[in-house]
Parts: structure tokens; sequence; C-alpha cells
């Protein structure tokens, strides 16, 4: 009762004397301020996903680093050598941030819209959409810009069916996007693409 009626006398003070009464502002991080993990909310959490997708992992932005953030934040993780922790810290931030969402390809002989969008697992549309292609074939030498997608980097061990099998797709389809030959020779420190969105099976 005592330290009820003590707080009131100091707000009457500060009102009798024209003192100004500030509430506590929220904090704008942007991202890479901090380290983000389950549970945070922020624009950087948005910012974050926003990244994500862009890169082709399937997620909601929602400023909110919940279940699926965390799942998809691992899965980035493993797909570059990272350790997969789910947390978004300093190492993974540089990793993200230093990724291109896209790239440029410069059409090659014999390419047609429908090959390329097929060799790098995107739709033609999309590829139209990013570039406002004009109503006429492609010709050699054009440069179309492209989505990038997540990679894996092969670690000594593994099989190309393993790692079908830990992000939820095919050997077949791992072999058809990156050009292998034989599924059964992959090199250990190589880079493999992935079906965009590819995401470790069983989750995290």
């Amino acid at each position: 009762m005592v330290r009820l009626a003590s707080i009131i006398l100091i707000l009457i003070l500060c009102v009798s004397l024209g003192g100004p009464i500030l509430a506590a502002q929220p904090m704008e991080y942007r991202l890479g301020d901090r380290t983000l993990s389950y549970g945070a909310w922020g624009a950087d959490v948005f910012e974050l996903q926003l990244r994500l997708r862009e890169l082709g992992y399937s997620l909601a932005a929602d400023g909110h680093f919940g279940s699926e953030t965390r799942r998809v934040v691992t899965a980035f993780q493993l797909a570059y050598g990272l350790r997969p922790d789910g947390i978004a810290g300093p190492a993974t931030l540089a990793a993200l941030q230093s990724l291109r969402s896209t790239f440029t390809y410069v059409v090659q002989p014999g390419d047609s819209l429908w090959a390329i969008a097929r060799r790098f697992g995107v739709s033609m549309e999309e590829i139209v959409r990013l570039n406002n292609l004009p109503d006429r074939p492609l010709w050699v030498g054009d440069r179309l810009i492209l989505p990038a997608r997540p990679v894996y980097r092969v670690q000594p061990g593994d099989t190309l069916w393993e790692i079908a099998r830990r992000f939820g797709t095919t050997v077949e389809e791992l072999a058809e996007l990156n050009g292998i030959a034989d599924p059964s020779r992959i090199r250990a420190g190589s880079e493999l693409r992935l079906p965009a969105g590819a995401l470790p099976a069983g989750g995290f």
C-alpha cells in the first residue's frame, strides 16, 4: 500500500512539473543486428523470410520465427554446409546475405525456353516474367535473368540417393537438374542444385 502511494506521488509530481512520461519504444531491428531463433518477432525476421523465399524456399513471411521458419533455416544451413541448428546467427546470416537471388544465363546454340526452364528447375512463365521477353524465339547470346536455387555442398561419404532422400526428392531429378551422367559418382566438395523449396524430409 505504501509502495503504491509512492508511485502515485511520483506520477503526480511528474505531471505537475511538466515532465514527460515516456513509454518504452520497441526497437526496430534490421537483418544482421541480432541472432534470430525460435520465438523471435520483428522486421528482421520478416526480411529473413523474404530472403529465403527469394531463394526458392516455401514459407510464410509474417515476421514470426516459428517452427516453419526454423525448419527452412535448417534446410538452408544443410544446403550450404553450415551447422544445422535452426538459428540464424552470424555465419548463417553472412551466407544468406552473400547470395544473389538471381543469376544471368547466356543462351547457347540449341537452347529453347522449355529446355532452359527444365534444366534450371523453373517455370517458363517465371523466366518470361523476370525478363519481359519479346514475342519471338530466343537468340543465341541473349542474356536471361534466372532465379537462383538452393544448392547442397557434397560431403565425404554422401551418395546421390542419400541426398535425394534427405531433401525429399529423387535421384533422377537431382541428376537431371545437375547434368550428372553417372548418379553413382559424385565428388565431395562439389555443389548440387536442389529443386526449388527443397526441405529436409522428416522436418526439424
